[in-house]
């Protein structure tokens, strides 16, 4: 019977994914009410700062500014987890699997949570927007990540 092979993990961007995932769970927490207020604020300064530079702002809403928190949120959690997943290089076969089943329950949690919050709602698009960001953020840095090695073999090469 063959053992699997030990995971490589970086606890120092394993400790990001827990700080970025437990910012998240917060924000969960928020009431709904609270949790609107925020979001129009930010669609109405967004509206101000386009019109502003002279384009039509009539698109921005609420929904979009809080469809795309969840994206943007979910796109840092997918990078930091990559990173704490694939320390010398690309995550390999438990690692990977590591790295998708966290990408998969953060969400999923997240919107649980959201449930028992006043005037707030779990749903299963959001889960669905939340893993589309992981997904995002975890490939932009996989892409990266052959770079960032070169250039730091370079860097620590002896002249």
């Amino acid at each position: 019977m063959r053992l699997p092979a030990r995971i490589e993990i970086s606890k120092p961007w394993l400790a990001a994914t827990f700080v970025v995932a437990v910012a998240i769970w917060a924000n969960s927490l928020v009431p709904g009410v609270s949790s609107d207020a925020a979001s129009t604020s930010v669609a109405s300064s967004l509206k101000e700062a386009i019109a502003a530079l002279g384009f039509a702002a009539e698109w921005v809403s609420n929904l979009l500014v809080r469809k795309m928190g969840h994206l943007l949120e979910y796109a840092l959690l997918g990078a930091v987890a990559m990173r704490a997943f694939s320390p010398s290089g690309r995550p390999r076969g438990a690692a990977s699997l590591c790295l998708i089943a966290l990408l998969a329950v953060v969400p999923t949690l997240d919107e649980t949570i959201q449930l028992i919050v006043p005037g707030r709602s779990g749903l299963a698009t959001d889960v669905l927007i939340d893993w589309c960001g992981c997904a995002f953020g975890a490939a932009v840095v996989w892409l990266l990540l052959p770079i960032w090695f070169k250039r730091s073999k370079r860097r620590n090469a002896p002249n």
